[in-house]
């Protein structure tokens, strides 16, 4: 039940398989007895899924501009009368439109779709280490390290895997905690912490060469954008385009920063507990990546020949769009800080008062080059 056919999947091919591992362990043990604690584990897994991929494929025949298999009559834009024959001749089609002719999808199933299936494995890797150490009997210290790693892959408009996005997604975070019982009813707690994430993310057919300029499109240089450089996204209404991006703003990388670090003080006394303390956090978060277009859009929807795929024969387009590649940029300080007293006081069994008071600051934001966005209401 869990691993049905897909609706529009090809029943006489063999059902894709669907795949789910996972495995680790763990190891710890006294470093110096009744004093130090060593503490470990590792975890992997692995998923393996074939998606399913079922588009509108573009007929063989009107990448040559036959368009004769439709009823529908393809307009010539200078005269505003149909092709005869419904076929667009050789010399009308751009070199533009010829040079990206190989890398739209043609059918390969019924009711001209385009369907194939690709495995696309998601995998996490865990790591963990913590050490634990009672400096004496009322004093206790420990420490953590989590390492989290988690490539993935975006399954492309087609089953070239060039049209793939990998992504990766690494993670560390860092803690530390001591504790200590002045008395009976007091306690000292100070906790520190350290998350560090980046999320790369890229397409094996970027950064090679500029397709656009090698087509004859004018206007996307290379100079300065040689990592971002490759094919553009050409859009066309009623068939699958083209896209090697695998996602917005591919290639491109954002990583983040966060420490933060708390301090407080409780103390028992008589129906009250009574708690007061500080804490101070700070983040930086950057991000580069080739921003939305940064090879360029364009879109063709029919409204010169009726016919969307025509249109991007003759090259007439209706919306191009280019941006600049985005490099580094963020928040490069962010801090905050925060003190609070509380006071829970229990008047009668059946009866609590909570009663507490707490300020915050947030400090002067810094941006990276000057290079980021900040609301101030």
């Amino acid at each position: 039940m869990f691993n049905a056919y897909n609706a529009f999947a090809d029943k006489t091919q063999p059902k894709p398989h669907v795949r789910y591992n996972q495995f680790g362990g763990t190891l710890g043990g006294p470093i110096i007895k009744n004093k130090t604690f060593i503490f470990g584990s590792f975890q992997g897994t692995v998923i393996r899924n074939a998606v399913l991929k079922n588009e509108s494929g573009v007929p063989t025949a009107f990448l040559s501009g036959d368009f004769s298999s439709l009823a529908t009559p393809i307009i010539d834009p200078t005269t505003g009368s149909p092709f005869p024959g419904n076929i667009i001749p050789d010399d009308r089609i751009t070199g533009a439109s010829k040079y990206f002719l190989p890398l739209f999808v043609t059918p390969n199933s019924p009711g001209n779709r385009y369907i194939f299936a690709s495995s696309a494995p998601d995998k996490t890797w865990e790591y963990l280490t913590r050490i634990d150490h009672q400096i004496t009997d009322r004093q206790r210290i420990y420490g953590r390290y989590e390492y989290l790693r988690q490539p993935t892959i975006q399954i492309g408009y087609s089953a070239d895997p060039s049209t793939f996005a990998p992504n990766t997604l690494h993670q560390h975070n860092f803690g530390a905690n001591y504790t200590w019982t002045i008395s009976n009813n007091t306690l000292f707690t100070a906790t520190a912490g350290f998350l560090k994430t980046r999320d790369d993310y890229s397409n094996p057919a970027l950064g090679k060469q500029n397709d656009s300029e090698l087509a004859g499109i004018q206007g996307i240089p290379t100079a300065g954008r040689e990592e971002w450089i490759g094919p553009p996204d050409i859009n066309v209404n009623g068939y699958e385009g083209i896209s090697f991006a695998g996602g917005w703003g591919v290639p491109g990388a954002q990583w983040n920063s966060q420490y933060n670090g708390k301090a407080s003080l409780s103390h028992i006394h008589r129906a009250h507990i009574i708690s007061t303390g500080v804490e101070y956090g700070d983040r930086h978060a950057f991000g580069g990546h080739g921003s939305a277009s940064a090879r360029g859009t364009f879109g063709f929807n029919g409204q010169y020949t009726g016919n969307g795929f025509a249109d991007y024969l003759l090259g007439l387009t209706n919306s191009t769009n280019l941006n600049d590649a985005l490099k580094t940029f963020g928040q490069d300080r962010a801090p905050y800080i925060g003190v609070y007293g509380a006071d829970t006081w229990k008047i009668r069994q059946n009866l609590t008062l909570d009663l507490g008071v707490r300020y915050e600051r947030y400090l002067s934001q810094h941006c990276y080059l000057n290079l980021c966005s900040v609301w101030n209401p």
